[in-house]
C-alpha cells in the first residue's frame, strides 16, 4: 500500500495520534496484504515464533497501529506477540521525515529476547528502514533471529531492500574524499554498513544535489547535533 494515501486515512490517523485502538483494527483491516501473510508463513521453520512491533510503553504510547498489526499477524499465522520488547520514548520520530533527525536519534530498544526463537519484525509504515534495522540488530544482538519483516504501508509499496548494499557502500566511500565512514563512526557511533538503502540512497542524493554547493563535514556534524538536542528538549 502507497503511505501516501495510507498517511490520509482517518482510522490510520486514529490510531497513530491518539491510540485509538478500534481505529487501528479498522486501519490494519483495509491495508493488510494477503500476500503478505503467505511471504511470512512461507519463512516460517516450525519452531516458536514470535511477531514484533516497534512500541513504546504503554505509559508513552499514543501510536498503537503497529503493534495492533503484530497481533493480527501473530492471530493469523498462530504465532505469539512479542508485547515485552519497547522503543525508549526519547525522540519523537514518528511521522518525521526528516533524513537527518531520524539518523541522529537512532531508535533503542529494550526488553528480554528469547534466546533461538524466531522474529517476524513488522512497522505500521516504511521510512528509510531505520527503526525496523535497529529492532533487527537489538533481536539478533540478544540471541534471537529475525526471519523477515514487514509493514503495512510504503513509499513506493512492494517488496523493499532493507540491508545497505554492498554497492552503496562503496559509492558513498568514494564520496567526501573517503571520509564518511570514519565521520559517521565518530558521531553516530556506527559506519556506512549499518545505513538501511533507503538511508544510504538518500545520503548520495542530498549529497550529489541539496548539499552539493555548501557541504561540509562540519555543517553535518552540526546538523546533527542540532537535531538530537531538538529532540532532547522538544
Amino acid at each position: 500500500m502507497s503511505g501516501f494515501v495510507y498517511c490520509k486515512d482517518p482510522d490510520v490517523n486514529c490510531a497513530k495520534s491518539i491510540g485509538d485502538v478500534d481505529a487501528a483494527f479498522c486501519a490494519v483491516d483495509k491495508f493488510i496484504d494477503a500476500s503478505a501473510l503467505e511471504k511470512i508463513s512461507q519463512n516460517l521453520c516450525g519452531i516458536t515464533t514470535y511477531v514484533v512491533a516497534p512500541a513504546k510503553p504503554p505509559d508513552a504510547r499514543r501510536n498503537v497501529l503497529a503493534l495492533t498489526f503484530a497481533a493480527i499477524i501473530a492471530q493469523e499465522l498462530g504465532l505469539e506477540l512479542a508485547d515485552n520488547i519497547f522503543q525508549y520514548p526519547r525522540a519523537k520520530r514518528d511521522r518525521n521525515g526528516n533524513f537527518v533527525f531520524r539518523i541522529a536519534n537512532a531508535p533503542e530498544f529494550f526488553g528480554d529476547i528469547v534466546a533461538n526463537a524466531d522474529y517476524v519484525v513488522v512497522d505500521d509504515v516504511l521510512t528509510y528502514g531505520g527503526t525496523l534495522a535497529g529492532l533487527r540488530a537489538y533481536i539478533e544482538c540478544n540471541g534471537g533471529r529475525v526471519i523477515c519483516m514487514s509493514t503495512l504501508a510504503g513509499n513506493p509499496p512492494g517488496e523493499e531492500q532493507i540491508a545497505v548494499t554492498p554497492s552503496s557502500i562503496a559509492s558513498l566511500s568514494r564520496m567526501e574524499g573517503g571520509k564518511l565512514n570514519e565521520f559517521f563512526l565518530e558521531v553516530l557511533g556506527y559506519g556506512l554498513d549499518c545505513f538501511t538503502e533507503r538511508e544510504a540512497g538518500k545520503l548520495r542524493s542530498l549529497l550529489q544535489k541539496e548539499w552539493k554547493k555548501n557541504f561540509s563535514l562540519d555543517f553535518l556534524r552540526k546538523r546533527i547535533l542540532r537535531e538530537r538536542h531538538e529532540a532532547a528538549t522538544g
